[in-house]
């Protein structure tokens, strides 16, 4: 759970694993997220001469076959997931409250997947807790 830089871990990692034990609420970590800084893995470079829609970030599929975001909580567990997705190598740091803003109601998230202190969040979950904080919910959220 500790990211290998740091030897302790961050107030979001801390609270990934706080809410797999049922020990806060998910809306908890929901908004912790939206707070925090996360990482993605994208198949190319981000670059001023691309099309958005040619950089592409690493999306698995979840029980039900719809789509989910992988996200990771520091920049040492997404390099190292590099290695297991090649055609995902390069990690990018983004802010969580604007990835959250503009996910399509579709999308699922995935977050540290294969780790002790990884999480799921269904695509009504991501919906709901969304639509809990309000419309505008992006204003109250403080940046880190």
């Amino acid at each position: 759970m500790m990211s290998e830089k740091e030897n302790t871990p961050s107030e979001l990692e801390f609270l990934l694993q706080a809410g797999r034990d049922g020990q806060v609420t998910l809306s908890t970590v929901f908004q912790v997220l939206l707070r925090s800084e996360v990482w993605v893995l994208l198949n190319r470079e981000p670059k001023p001469d691309l099309a958005a829609e040619e950089v592409k970030p690493l999306m698995t599929k979840t029980e039900d076959n719809k789509p989910s975001m992988v996200l990771f909580s520091n920049e040492e567990t997404a390099v190292a997931a590099v290695g297991k997705y090649p055609d995902f190598q390069h990690p990018q740091k983004v802010p969580g409250a604007g990835l959250i803003d503009s996910l399509s109601s579709q999308v699922a998230l995935l977050i540290n997947p294969g780790l002790s202190y990884g999480l799921s969040i269904t695509s009504e979950g991501v919906v709901e807790l969304r639509n809990r904080l309000g419309p505008g919910f992006l204003k109250n959220i403080p940046v880190k």
